[in-house]
C-alpha cells in the first residue's frame, strides 16, 4: 500500500496538468476516427469519451482547487 501511495504522490503534479491535454487528445482522436470511419467501434468511442469526460472533470477540479473562493 505504501508503494501505491508513493506512486500516487509522485504523479500528482503531472495529473493536475493533464486535464486539458486529455480533452484535446480525446477530441483529436474523435476527429481522426471520423475521418477513418471508425464510428462503429464502441471501444474506440468509449475511450475517446472517457478521455474527454475525465479530462473535463480533472480540469474543473484543478480550477476549483486553485480558486480562493
Amino acid at each position: 500500500m505504501k508503494k501505491v501511495k508513493a506512486v500516487f504522490l509522485l504523479l500528482m503534479p503531472y495529473f493536475k496538468k493533464a486535464g486539458l491535454p486529455m480533452v484535446y487528445t480525446g477530441s483529436l482522436l474523435l476527429i481522426i476516427g471520423y475521418i477513418l470511419s471508425w464510428t462503429n467501434a464502441n471501444v474506440f468511442l468509449g475511450i475517446c469519451a472517457l478521455l474527454v469526460i475525465t479530462g473535463s472533470i480533472v480540469h474543473v477540479l484543478c480550477l476549483k482547487h486553485k480558486s480562493k473562493y
